[in-house]
């Protein structure tokens, strides 16, 4: 985490050179492309903050209010309550800063506040603080041992700035509303990878079940891994996959024949107890004069080329393709808008690191 300044650099004016270097943090981190392809895998973001000094207190109010005008308003009130909690502080304050001279600093607008900030805007909300960095496990700063908790999720960058972590998609001036959940995995699930398929689904793999109405649980597991155990992924992946694979059904991955119906967006599955009503009984075939009797019956459809059908069979599938990709569109996009509203993110392997 960032290292407090002495009182004397806490004191010292910007010079507008470097003010300006600060507000592009964000830009000049290397690794910034990275990180938002850590967060991305997880369903999530960043919300870029201005690097003034006051970025941890205007990633705070971003979190709850989704804007950053009343950071100082919050960094006012985090001193507060170091000064009427000073025995829980004072012991970490760093480069030999007498206490009160620490608190006068960073009640100043500008200074850079550190964990023992972090540690008391938690105790004093009483909500939780999760701290993403790049190929780090999460930092987990709890406040209260209240289960359900308000979780405030923040990204650190180079050692010395905070930007505010959101879903995907999420442009709203409202908090953040973002809550971690450690996946549940079966315990014979990593002991084997034969029967694989027949382990207990955990609760992520049965939403994804429901949601896509595909029953292959190792199918499902497969596109997770490969999605960072992101459930919009994994989904966005599965009906990529099935929908390229139209004459195969993804569900149980068994050979089985395909048909379309009307809508073009839904396999309709014919099997082999299914298809008996078209076979010959008993296996015998119809004689030639009652197929010849069936052709012409009422209604029917004529007999065609070969060349006809071709090309009504090339129509037809034409069609299904655009009708099939419109509904996967349309499904993609609802099940989206239905994600942006939920608020718990699954993250898989994860570690409590709590200060």
């Amino acid at each position: 985490m960032a290292r407090r300044k002495s009182s004397e650099k806490c004191n010292q004016q910007q010079k507008p050179s470097t003010l300006k270097q600060k507000n592009k943090a964000n830009s000049d981190d290397e690794n910034f492309t990275c990180f938002k392809d850590q967060l991305k895998a997880m369903g999530l973001t960043l919300r870029e903050i201005q690097g003034d000094g006051n970025c941890l207190f205007r990633a705070l109010n971003d979190q709850l209010e989704g804007h950053t005008r009343n950071h100082l308003k919050y960094r006012f009130k985090t001193v507060q309550y170091m000064k009427e909690h000073r025995s829980d502080f004072e012991p970490f304050v760093e480069d030999e800063v007498p206490f009160d001279q620490h608190l006068h600093n960073l009640g100043q607008p500008g200074t850079y506040a550190g964990n023992d900030a972090i540690v008391a805007f938690a105790k004093l909300h009483e909500l939780v603080i999760v701290i993403h960095q790049l190929n780090t496990p999460l930092w987990q700063v709890k406040g209260t041992d209240k289960p359900n908790a308000t979780e405030l999720h923040l990204s650190y960058h180079n050692g010395d700035h905070y930007n505010s972590v959101r879903k995907i998609g999420d442009n709203t001036q409202g908090p953040a509303s973002i809550r971690l959940a450690a996946a549940k995995v079966d315990k014979q699930q990593n002991s084997s990878k034969e029967g694989a398929s027949g382990d207990a689904a955990a609760p992520l793999e049965e939403q994804i079940m429901r949601e896509t109405g595909i029953q292959d649980l190792q199918l499902i597991k497969e596109a997770l891994q490969e999605n960072g155990f992101n459930k919009v992924g994994a989904i966005s992946q599965l009906m990529t996959r099935r929908a390229s694979l139209p004459n195969r059904d993804t569900d149980n991955c068994e050979d089985v024949e395909t048909d379309w119906n009307a809508d073009g967006l839904e396999p309709l599955i014919v099997t082999e107890g299914a298809a008996a009503g078209a076979s010959p009984k008993n296996g015998v075939a119809e004689p030639e004069e009652a197929k010849t009797k069936a052709d012409s019956t009422p209604g029917q459809k004529k007999r065609l080329s070969s060349k006809a059908k071709k090309e009504i069979k090339k129509q037809e599938r034409k069609q299904r393709n655009i009708q099939r990709k419109k509904g996967d569109s349309n499904t993609l996009k609802l099940r989206n808008e239905q994600e942006a509203k939920a608020t718990d993110v699954i993250v898989a392997d994860f570690k409590y690191l709590t200060i």
